[in-house]
């Protein structure tokens, strides 16, 4: 986690007074700072601030970003480049930001650094060499992953490591790191990638330096087709990467010996050896039986039953005593008749016996623990405590055919989706270890281990996992809260690449700093990863006891359907949530018509994520099946809220308008909450808008702003439709409030940045607002490509390709980029025809403004 700044608000008098005299002498640090022409004459002109303490120093360079003038920020940039303290560069970096923001620049160049002598330096005893390389087995997808890693230093303790993205259809080198530390955090690094890959199917394998080479020479290749540039830190670190790989001796005598090794496909799998277990055990502690469980499900899911077939032990049961070819064509024959697709893993973990401990500790009365196995389950016999347990929830959609009982590997489903046939299941799978390879030897149905419980005790374990996923989400929401904070005290490194030409060159100190960040930002990013996995795996847990008091005992208890419900929104889990609410409605006729709304919704967002998906039909499908949902629920109880989800269904679809606007009318005369009643104005606004009446429209939207300021979206609506109606003020005031009130929310500062240089021309507050929506997002296409617009527009092309560079490289496909870039050929067209004499000129195109 980010180390949390110190608070510089809070000076003592002493410190204040140090300040004060600091400040109103930095026109003469700068004046120093100008005729220096060595890093140590710069080095010293800070010594009277820099010995000074870090908080005094701070408080120096917020002052500074206040003073606007170049000399201020002179001394911010030296600050930048050279000052020990880091937490003082990550301010005056901040600073900078600020000063840019007023358009204020510096002039300072840092001097180079003093040159050592080439004799002075000590002989290295111990050179590099190579120690390992991996790739991940995704080429035939057209991109992969590459890791080297070179032993150093004094006996070979320390490793470089560099990292590479490399795409092979247009993109070519599309990123690059590098770093330098001990071994045992290298191999943990490493352990840290093969978690993120845990269930995705992706495998590491190694790879040589000459292999390295030839991946690398290739990728360049591509960039060199299709006239990309690689990474700016791969050409950054160019000579380096010369140095160790593309120039290397070592990768050319590998190659004379190696033949070109086939683009890696999982047909290959197979045939070529895994990784070692010893090696896998010393790099990837605990990784590698989930691994194997993770390729198992890909390629059985992928119909690649052959290497499935071979992930599993000789004397496996789940081979059923068949050979490799009977077996595959039997799965083959199902696969033709049942249509297996669209599967869903929601976690591959190790066995967590801490958690079945939690289920029976305490003054709950024990419980079996589910590894236990009942007695008919005598397969595993008293060898299952010695094997390697992977615990894994998975869901699939496929047609029930006969066959299906002959496929071993499919357990009992748990719970079951008639509208997309989808299956769920809960399994542990044992592993064993065969000619120094994982394999799988066994499936423990835990849905069925279940569905042998008595009802009570099924019970009593669903409270205490309750109890327990609650807190762990509890845990969860605190720490993200923590690192939200984290980030608002912090505000750490706004991305170089938006300064001024000579910012985007990042010195190596900086370099170095940023690194240690992003390391800091990686550890967190996994801690909370992990800790959501086991929440959801927590919540998993539950959905499935529920699945199996469901079957024993339906009309026990309806708070149960509610809180699997609630897991499994949770989850994302959008169709399990409908299952839920289905069997509620089904069992529990009294809460019918409230069920049946909430189901209107889930089966909303299952229709809106299909749209995602660009599955035009399955959309469809749930559209329908939503309407038809909560036309039922209507005629159940007449209530305001189904009258309004039944008027958005039909207006999100331009159907029926005038049916919609009853429905509205009819719930608006019935309901008095302000919420509900700024949804009705809402949706009127866009009846009134699919009528093109604007004025209308506009009246509605102020209707609902009155009624709930806060509620989503309004004051963005507003704004767009009063920019359209050249409302220029009142489009900036609304969308202002919007900025206000919501300053997570990009389009409102979008909004502003169209208003101001498309309807006003007023480039430079276009240019201010988008910088601060930056601040939100620097990684946002669209602001980028707009601030792209706003330069075009004032005629800095130069200035304009680099955020259009930006764009491009943050979001390639988009259709608003695209038309930034025509706008910037034209315009720099038009420019090169100026600089060549007077001619036809042609009007400049502006790319249509991005709505919402």
């Amino acid at each position: 986690m980010s180390q949390k700044k110190q608070d510089t608000q809070t000076l003592s008098p002493e410190e204040q007074n140090q300040l004060q005299q600091s400040l109103a002498h930095y026109n003469e640090v700068a004046q120093v700072l100008h005729s220096s022409t060595q890093q140590p004459e710069a080095e010293a002109a800070l010594l009277s601030v820099t010995n000074l303490p870090e908080s005094v120093q701070i408080a120096y360079l917020k002052a500074l970003s206040k003073e606007n003038t170049t000399n201020a920020a002179d001394v911010v940039a030296a600050f930048n480049a050279l000052a020990p303290a880091k937490e003082v560069r990550k301010e005056a970096k901040r600073s900078l930001i600020r000063l840019e923001g007023n358009k204020t620049y510096p002039q300072w160049t840092p001097p180079a650094p003093p040159v050592v002598e080439e004799e002075a330096a000590p002989v290295d005893t111990t050179p590099p060499r190579f120690w390992k390389g991996l790739i991940t087995d995704t080429k035939e997808l057209g991109e992969m992953q590459l890791l080297l890693c070179w032993e150093q230093g004094p006996n070979y303790k320390e490793v470089r490591m560099m990292g590479f993205l490399l795409e092979f259809w247009t993109s070519g080198i599309k990123d690059f790191f590098t770093e330098v530390n001990n071994k045992r955090h290298m191999e943990d690094h490493i352990e840290q990638m093969r978690q993120q890959m845990s269930g995705t199917g992706v495998r590491l394998t190694s790879c040589s330096l000459a292999q390295s080479r030839r991946l690398l020479q290739e990728a360049q290749e591509v960039n060199t087709k299709t006239q990309t540039k690689p990474h700016r830190a791969f050409t950054r670190n160019l000579p380096l990467i010369r140095k160790f790989i593309l120039d290397a001796p070592e990768a050319e005598e590998e190659e004379e010996v190696e033949g070109a090794p086939p683009a890696p496909t999982r047909r290959n799998i197979p045939s070529i050896p895994m990784m070692p277990q010893d090696i896998l055990d010393t790099f990837f502690p605990g990784m590698a039986n989930e691994e194997v469980v993770g390729d198992f499900i890909d390629a059985w899911s992928s119909a690649d039953y052959e290497m499935a077939y071979d992930l599993l032990a000789t004397d496996s049961p789940l081979r059923d005593g068949l050979e490799r070819e009977e077996w595959v064509e039997l799965r083959q024959r199902w696969q033709h008749e049942a249509h297996p697709d669209n599967i869903n893993v929601t976690f591959i973990a190790e066995y967590d016996e801490d958690f079945e401990e939690d289920l029976t500790s305490d003054e709950q009365p024990a419980v079996e623990a589910t590894t236990t196995p009942v007695d008919t389950d005598e397969d595993l016999g008293e060898e299952d405590d010695e094997l390697d347990t992977v615990e894994t929830a998975w869901s699939l959609e496929f047609v029930r055919t006969p066959l299906l009982t002959s496929i071993k590997e499919i357990p009992q489903a748990s719970a079951f989706y008639k509208e997309t046939n989808r299956h769920w299941f809960w399994v542990r799978y044992s592993l064993i270890e065969e000619d120094g390879n994982l394999r799988i030897h066994d499936l423990i149905d835990e849905t069925a281990l279940a569905s042998q419980l008595d009802p009570a005790e099924i019970q009593q374990r669903m409270e205490k996992i309750a109890l327990l996923a609650g807190k762990r989400l509890d845990d969860l929401e605190n720490r993200l809260q923590e690192d939200e904070k984290d980030e608002d005290d912090g505000d750490d490194d706004l991305n170089d690449d938006y300064k001024e030409e000579d910012d985007f060159d990042v010195d190596e100190e900086d370099e170095d700093d940023d690194d240690e960040d992003d390391e800091d930002d990686d550890e967190d990013m996994l801690d909370t990863f992990n800790r959501l996995e086991e929440a959801l795996q927590i919540a998993t847990r539950y959905m499935h006891y529920t699945d199996a008091l469901i079957a024993q005992a339906p009309t026990s208890n309806a708070t149960m359907y509610r809180q699997a419900y609630d897991f499994a929104r949770v989850a994302q889990d959008f169709e399990r949530a409908a299952v839920y609410l289905q069997q509620l409605a089904e069992h529990f006729p009294d809460q019918r018509a409230k069920t049946l709304q909430d189901l209107t919704l889930v089966q909303l967002n299952i229709a809106y994520n299909y749209s995602q998906e660009e599955e035009e039909e399955r959309e469809q499908q749930f559209l329908k099946v939503a309407e038809e949902t909560i036309r039922e629920s209507i005629t159940l109880a007449n209530m305001p809220e189904s009258l309004t989800t039944l008027a958005q269904i039909l207006v999100g679809q331009n159907k029926q308008l005038d049916e919609a606007e009853d429905l509205l009318q009819q719930a608006q005369r019935r309901t008095t909450e302000a919420h509900n009643l700024a949804l009705i104005e809402s949706n009127l606004a866009k009846i009134a808008e699919l009528h093109d009446d604007k004025g209308l429209a506009l009246q509605h939207y102020q209707h609902a702003a009155e009624v709930d300021p806060t509620f989503p979206k309004i004051w963005i609506n507003l704004g767009f439709l009063q920019y359209d109606l050249k409302q220029y003020d009142a489009a900036i005031a609304s969308l202002k409030h919007s900025v206000q009130t919501n300053p997570d929310d990009i389009e409102g500062y979008l909004g502003l940045g169209e208003v101001y240089r498309n309807g006003l021309q007023d480039y430079n507050s276009a240019e201010d607002i988008l910088l601060k929506g930056m601040e939100v997002n620097e990684e946002s296409a669209d602001v980028l490509g707009s601030l792209a617009m706003v330069y075009i527009d004032q005629g800095n092309l130069r200035k304009a390709e680099k955020y259009l560079d930006l764009a491009e490289e943050a979001d390639p496909d988009s259709d608003f980029i695209e038309e930034v870039r025509e706008a910037f050929e034209l315009a720099q067209s038009e420019q090169r025809r100026n600089k060549r004499g007077p001619g036809n000129q042609h009007k400049r195109q502006k790319p249509k403004s991005k709505k919402r």
